[in-house]
């Protein structure tokens, strides 16, 4: 895959974001790094988010290293005048290998895995905002068109509620769904 453009030594002028968008700017200036080091020249972690920028241990098994392709979706979703990474092609075919892993991880009730146990309740939970999200994002500028296609996009997990309920008994889920916006949008996004 081609590498993702690194951001030039003098980066963008902090005057150009928003006061809201100040708190972007460290992301920015990882993203291109972080895209880049997704591991393409190897078949069984092809779209695995190597180099050990998010979460512990970096194994290919911890699915919460994933979850940067929320990140990397709202950057190539959102154009700013500070965000050169808009539209990018190499930043959209870096994370639709991504998406591709993320999803491989996911098991057979719907549950993602960490390396300590193969169904996490909270890397579930974590998994489902972040692909709810950049499923969002991709819709958005129609990116990815061919991960949006059919009843259930192929950028959009397995339907994990029937596992979180089944292990919670129904308290943890619905408390989860009153107090997150994304997890309420979860099906108006995956629909």
């Amino acid at each position: 895959m081609p590498l993702v453009g690194l951001l030039p030594p003098d980066g963008p002028e902090r005057a150009l974001f928003a006061a809201e968008e100040q708190r972007l700017a460290p992301y920015l200036v990882i993203l291109a790094p972080m895209a880049n080091d997704i591991v393409d020249d190897d078949a069984e972690t092809y779209g695995w988010m190597a180099g050990g920028w998010w979460r512990t241990p970096s194994h290919p098994r911890n699915s919460r290293i994933q979850e940067h392709v929320a990140t990397m979706g709202w950057f190539l979703a959102h154009e700013r005048p500070w965000n050169p990474y808009y539209r990018d092609p190499a930043l959209e075919a870096r994370l639709d290998a991504a998406i591709g892993y993320y999803l491989g991880l996911q098991g057979p009730r719907g549950a993602w895995p960490v390396t300590y146990e193969e169904e996490s309740l909270a890397t579930t939970g974590f998994g489902m905002l972040a692909l709810a999200g950049t499923l969002g994002y991709l819709r958005s500028i129609s990116a990815l068109p061919d991960r949006q296609k059919g009843s259930r996009p192929r950028c959009a997990p397995r339907p994990p509620g029937c596992w979180r309920l089944a292990r919670t008994g129904g308290r943890r889920f619905r408390r989860l769904t009153r107090s997150s916006a994304g997890s309420r949008a979860w099906p108006a996004r995956c629909a």
